[in-house]
């Protein structure tokens, strides 16, 4: 795999969400269920990575841990013990994966316009995109 398909290494130090931070962006993080829903409308049927990551489970925006979840039946399940990222399917239940999937990345972005700040939503796949 790519090395920009390098979604978790140790510490969660890697290439796709320096990829986001270097666009002035993050993976997404999910505070609730509305939330949840708007994302999986954004990101039109693509199963994607999220920012959640088994450290224990955190986000990757600033460590924050995490309170909503919406775990698929079964899940979290860690199976082989290399699941330590998290994927949302296209129906926007979430998924713990081997970070080696190649995966479409969601990356959440804030705006200013005058004093108005809006949240939204970028969809990246990441190739063989090199990031030094």
């Amino acid at each position: 795999w790519s090395e920009a398909q390098r979604y978790c290494r140790e510490k969660h130090t890697d290439l796709a969400t320096q990829y986001c931070r270097e666009h002035h962006t993050d993976l997404v993080s999910i505070k609730n269920a509305s939330e949840n829903e708007e994302i999986v409308k954004k990101a039109q049927g693509k199963p994607f990575w999220i920012g959640l990551f088994n450290e224990p489970w955190k986000w990757s925006h600033q460590g924050d841990n995490y309170t909503f979840h919406y775990w698929n039946k079964g899940e979290p399940n860690n199976f082989g013990g290399v699941e330590n990222c998290v994927a949302m399917s296209k129906t926007g239940e979430w998924t713990d994966a081997g970070c080696r999937l190649r995966l479409a990345v969601l990356s959440s972005h804030l705006s200013y316009t005058g004093n108005l700040m809006t949240h939204g939503f970028r969809t990246t796949t990441v190739y063989n995109k090199t990031v030094q």
